[in-house]
């Protein structure tokens, strides 16, 4: 007669746990992807339609940039936005890269003990 023995129940909290973990790196990715969406829209235009094309600048419905100095300040708030969105892609990677579930978090490419 083979005996068999029954481990206690602990596995089930280990399954609700993964389970928990599973949902909360899916919400972390979400919020990354809508994070790094903002920012790179940001970015795109403050490059394209602020820097390359010139068609408008951030306070530009506030400040006309028809002297020097207005042109100026609508260029130190382009600055601004700019860094608003460089903080905004940053937030969005830096959680992109803790949702990944890597037990590594030291090194940007982890190779996982393999060389």
């Amino acid at each position: 007669m083979l005996l068999r023995y029954d481990y206690p129940m602990s596995s089930n909290t280990k399954e609700n746990n993964y389970k928990y973990g599973v949902r909360e790196n899916k919400r972390k990715s979400v919020v990354s992807a809508i994070l790094i969406g903002i920012g790179l829209a940001g970015l795109v235009d403050i490059i394209i339609f602020h820097q390359i094309l010139q068609w408008h600048h951030t306070t530009s419905h506030k400040l006309i940039p028809n002297t020097m100095e207005s042109l100026q300040m609508n260029i130190v708030w382009d600055g601004v936005f700019l860094a608003f969105s460089l903080i905004i892609m940053t937030i969005g990677v830096s959680l992109l890269w803790y949702a990944s579930g890597s037990s590594n978090h030291t090194s940007l490419i982890s190779n996982n003990g393999h060389s």
